[in-house]
């Protein structure tokens, strides 16, 4: 079924590569149905060919959260420096026109992986 639906999924890519919006493409590994939480997430510039890894739900939507909240918080701390005159703090955003794969490492969460995530986001190249 994944397979059948490939040919959309690059069409509708492709698509909005060349909207010309500003846009953050993220590519699941295989969903996994463990509990998630447990394992480090792993965040990497995409790449042509299937991932033999998987994520969880959970997981993947933690990396979607975080890649809204950096955008939302840096555009929040932009207004604010613009109406009080001050400079505009260096805060790491997701680049416009990125694309990113999502999976699971198999090694255990040891705290939490809001900051890790950031750092993965803000350093990953834009699309090409």
């Amino acid at each position: 079924l994944a397979s059948m639906a490939q040919p959309f999924k690059d069409h509708a890519e492709q698509a909005l590569r060349t909207s010309g919006l500003p846009y953050v493409i993220l590519r699941p590994a295989q969903l996994s149905e463990v509990v998630g939480g447990e394992l480090e997430i792993e965040v990497t510039a995409a790449t042509d060919g299937a991932s033999d890894t998987s994520v969880t739900p959970m997981d993947f939507a933690q990396v979607a959260v975080t890649v809204l909240l950096m955008d939302d918080v840096s555009a929040r701390a932009e207004e604010r420096a613009a109406e009080s005159g001050q400079p505009v703090p260096n805060l790491p955003r997701a680049k416009p026109n990125l694309t990113l794969n999502v999976a699971n490492r198999p090694s255990r969460v040891e705290g939490d992986q809001f900051s890790a995530l950031v750092k993965a986001i803000a350093t990953q190249p834009a699309d090409s």
